[in-house]
């Protein structure tokens, strides 16, 4: 596993670009409890390194306009 920090709000795992859950929350405005409880959930993909979730940010667009459908 190839592991990059681009920036404090990122990082880049085997070149795929995932995002902590509180800049996610800032751009989305949701609280970031609720999609860390969406990666713990596995509703979203998501990893965890120590105590932050980064999530990939298309796949929760994705969640988001599956919700909306629903």
């Amino acid at each position: 596993m190839r592991l990059e920090f681009p920036d404090d709000d990122s990082v880049k795992l085997d070149s795929r670009l995932y995002v902590t859950a509180r800049k996610l929350s800032e751009q989305y405005g949701l609280s970031a409890k609720h999609i860390a409880r969406l990666a713990r959930e596995g509703n979203v993909e998501a990893e965890r390194l120590g105590r932050v979730w980064y999530v990939r940010s298309c796949s929760l667009d994705s969640y988001i306009a599956r919700a909306l459908i629903r």
